[in-house]
């Protein structure tokens, strides 16, 4: 699996040149009227406290971050914006990692509910073992109850009738 160190490399914190390079440039699309030194002493600022990902460091982030700012960001506001791009880059080695792991026993809990709730529904319905503690009369005496006292079949039958009535009404 090639994609996974790659990913894995993402997460890891860019070179401080390339870091401070990026930066320079989010400066540079989001510029209000900040003065320059104010500018380069922010730069050295940030990128000596921000952890910035390599995988960050790329145009496609940039354009993010110069749609998201109007001015240059204050440290908090950069800092929210590297946390949830980091996030995302960190789900995405988790993600890989899974995938390259392979599958796991099939004892997993969770496995079995995918393979019940996927499995193709080969058995008819009266087939179906109630496993939830209803047992058939039960079901039965809740739909008695909840529909007037009608069975499945007569509800449908008098649901069609219903339809055919609004039809002719028409």
């Amino acid at each position: 699996m090639a994609h996974l160190p790659i990913a894995q490399a993402a997460c890891a914190p860019a070179e401080p040149d390339q870091a401070k390079k990026w930066l320079g440039m989010l400066g540079t699309i989001v510029a209000g009227n900040m003065p320059a030194a104010e500018a380069q002493m922010r730069l050295k600022a940030y990128v000596g406290l921000m952890r910035i990902p390599a995988g960050m460091v790329n145009r496609e982030v940039l354009d993010r971050a110069g749609r998201r700012f109007k001015f240059f960001p204050a440290y908090a506001e950069l800092a929210e914006f590297v946390d949830a791009e980091r996030a995302k880059l960190e789900e995405r080695a988790r993600r890989l990692r899974l995938i390259a792991e392979g599958p796991r026993s099939s004892a997993s809990p969770v496995r079995s509910v995918v393979k019940s709730v996927c499995a193709p529904p080969s058995a008819k319905p009266a087939q179906i073992e109630l496993t939830d503690g209803l047992g058939r009369q039960q079901i039965l005496d809740y739909w008695t109850a909840r529909f007037a006292g009608q069975t499945p079949a007569e509800a449908r039958a008098a649901a069609e009738n219903r339809g055919k009535a609004e039809d002719a009404a028409e």
